[in-house]
């Protein structure tokens, strides 16, 4: 930390390993399904209170989420974050949201590629590849909604 224009500047670099999805979803006041998460953060902001803190965010993320689950959309058919054996992604940290701008959701030997927004608001804007076209996501991942 390094105080600059009387505010703390913070520089964070984060390395997760082996954390459930369980435990994990609650620190970003989600709840979320199964399997098991790493990934790291390197960010930068500055501030002292949260809002400040997340307005300022910058940085880039990656993770890799291992034999995952989140809960099926009401009305959803073949939902393919349902079940997954792997979802990695690679992006930035700016504006209030993780952009990812790499990877996607693996399950046998198929890859369908994952990219959009995930809000400091918990919101989702993204967009899944699959073979039968593009499939939107919205609402939050403990309640997502395929738009």
């Amino acid at each position: 930390m390094a105080i600059q224009n009387s505010a703390p500047h913070w520089t964070l670099n984060v390395r997760v390993t082996g954390a459930t999805a369980a435990d994990l979803g609650p620190v970003f006041g989600e709840s979320w399904g199964s399997g098991t998460l790493g990934g790291e953060t390197h960010l930068t902001m500055s501030g002292y209170r949260a809002q400040d803190l997340a307005s300022s965010a910058k940085g880039d993320f990656s993770f890799t989420w291992q034999n995952g689950s989140l809960p099926a959309p009401e009305r959803a058919v073949d939902f393919p974050l349902e079940h997954f054996e792997r979802w990695t992604a690679k992006g930035t940290i700016a504006d209030g949201a993780l952009a990812l701008t790499g990877g996607g959701v693996a399950s046998g030997a198929r890859t369908n590629a994952v990219r959009g927004t995930i809000g400091f608001d918990r919101a989702l804007d993204l967009t899944l590849e699959t073979r039968r076209g593009r499939v939107k996501i919205g609402g939050t991942l403990a309640q997502p909604v395929v738009q």
